[in-house]
This record gives C-alpha cells, sequence and structure tokens, in this order.
C-alpha cells in the first residue's frame, strides 16, 4: 500500500495513477505528519526523506483515511469550491488593502462613499488622492465619470469629497 500526504494539487496526479494501475493507496493527514514528526525528533525542521519515514511509521498503526472513490463530477465541484474559496479569500485581501490605502492617503472617502462598487473604483481610478479631485469642478467630474460609465453619482457627494 502506498501512503502519502494529499498536500497541494501534487497528490492527485499520483492518486490517478496508482487508480489506473490498480495500486492501492491510503492518505494521511499532513498535520499530523507533522505533529508525529516533531514528537519523534523535538525538531521542527522537515524534508521529504523524514516524510516519508514518518508516513511509513504512521500508516501500521491505522493513522490514514481510504481515499473517496468520486465521480468525475464530485471531483470537478471539489475543485470548483476550492477555487471559488480561494478567490474570496483574494478578494478580500485585495479590498483591505484598498480600505488600508483609503484610510491612510484619502480619509474622507470613506465616509461620502459607500463600499468599493463602480462609483468608488471609478473615482479611486481617475482620483486617487484629495487633491486630484479639485482638477475637476464638480460638474466636471460628474460628466467625466459619466463618460466612463458611472451612473448616478450625485452632485452632492462629489461636493462633499
Amino acid at each position: 500500500i502506498v501512503g502519502f500526504e494529499p498536500t497541494g494539487h501534487y497528490w492527485m496526479n499520483l492518486a490517478a495513477f496508482l487508480t489506473d494501475h490498480g495500486i492501492p493507496y491510503v492518505l494521511v493527514n499532513p498535520l499530523h505528519v507533522k505533529q508525529t514528526k516533531e514528537l519523534d525528533d523535538n525538531l521542527q525542521s522537515k524534508n521529504d526523506l523524514k516524510d516519508a519515514r514518518v508516513i511509513a511509521k504512521m500508516m501500521p498503526q491505522g493513522y490514514y483515511s481510504m481515499p473517496r472513490e468520486m465521480t468525475q463530477i464530485d471531483s470537478e465541484l471539489r475543485r470548483g469550491t476550492a477555487y471559488r474559496v480561494r478567490l474570496k479569500e483574494e478578494s478580500a485581501s485585495i479590498q483591505n488593502r484598498i480600505r488600508r490605502w483609503i484610510d491612510l492617503y484619502f480619509p474622507e472617502f470613506a465616509s461620502v462613499i459607500k463600499g468599493l462598487g463602480k462609483q468608488a473604483q471609478a473615482i479611486l481610478k481617475y482620483a486617487p488622492l484629495p487633491e486630484d479631485l479639485l482638477i475637476f469642478s464638480p460638474e466636471e467630474l460628474i460628466d467625466f465619470l459619466q463618460t466612463k460609465g458611472v451612473r448616478y453619482l450625485s452632485k452632492k457627494k462629489v461636493e462633499r469629497l
């Protein structure tokens, strides 16, 4: 029986190869490997030989899981879900960086424009700093942003900015 950690996407090709050739395999939880490795030698160092030795010790003790047979649809759903989670995390990270930048360089912006929708994005694209707004009169800025596809930007908001 072949045993390995299902980390990243690397294990998927190995699992497909083993399945195609009728070779049984088991999956060992990477967190358990890490904890067991630290118990063995009290060191946090990591290398492939050490991991292989730890996995080989864990398998006879039953510290593994059997892979679940997945249909093509199951596999696609799993990948799609993982991709969606990763995109949401990246989106949140980017939004946090934008909000930090706004808080540092244009703190008035958040009190006038709520969220980071089309209006906010357009204004920040063409006037990322407060002094950039001074180039335009409120009417000119509204007209300019309308040519860029921003609708419903009120004169009152622009004046407040």
